[in-house]
C-alpha cells in the first residue's frame, strides 16, 4: 500500500485492488510469480491513453474447417481421422480463447504502463480510460486554478 498525498483521495480501483486511480496520479502493482512491479504516473504527466484488443480469429476459421473436414472423413467412416480433426479443432479452438488480449496502455513523456484489463468488457475499459481523462482533467484544473491564485 502506498500512502497517500495531502487532499489525494481514491477515484476508482480496480476489484484486484491492483490499478488504482487517485486524484493525483495512477497507481499500478503487481506481484506473480517472484516478480514485484509497482509504477505511479501523476496525472499530469499522463500524455495519452489508449485501449487495445486483439485475437486471432484465423484460429477459428482452421478450427471450422478441420471440423468440417471431420465430419466429411466420419461420414465416410474413417473414425481415426474424425477424432483426430475434433481433437485438433478443439485444442485450435482453446488456443484462440488462451491468445486474445485486451490491454489499456497509458502513457507519459518516460513511462508506459499497461494495465492488462482481459476480464473487462470493451465498455467497461472505455469507461475507466473515460475515468482518467475525466480525473486528469478536473487535476489540471485545480493545477491552474492555484497557480492563478498565487500569481
Amino acid at each position: 500500500m502506498y500512502t497517500l498525498f495531502p487532499g489525494e483521495h481514491i477515484v476508482t480501483e480496480s476489484s484486484e485492488k491492483n490499478i488504482t486511480l487517485t486524484t493525483h496520479r495512477i497507481c499500478c502493482s503487481y506481484k506473480v510469480w517472484g516478480r514485484s512491479y509497482d509504477q505511479h504516473i501523476m496525472l499530469e504527466h499522463i500524455s495519452s491513453c489508449e485501449h487495445d484488443y486483439g485475437s486471432r480469429v484465423w484460429l477459428l476459421i482452421v478450427a471450422a474447417v478441420l471440423t468440417l473436414f471431420g465430419i466429411f472423413a466420419g461420414i465416410s467412416e474413417s473414425i481415426t481421422v474424425f477424432s483426430s480433426c475434433m481433437a485438433i479443432a478443439l485444442f485450435v479452438t482453446l488456443l484462440y480463447f488462451m491468445t486474445r488480449h485486451r490491454v489499456v496502455v497509458i502513457k507519459s513523456s518516460s513511462a508506459k504502463m499497461p494495465v492488462n484489463v482481459v476480464h473487462m468488457h470493451r465498455e467497461q475499459a472505455i469507461d475507466f480510460l473515460n475515468k482518467i481523462a475525466q480525473t486528469q482533467a478536473e487535476r489540471m484544473h485545480a493545477i491552474h486554478a492555484a497557480a492563478e491564485i498565487t500569481i
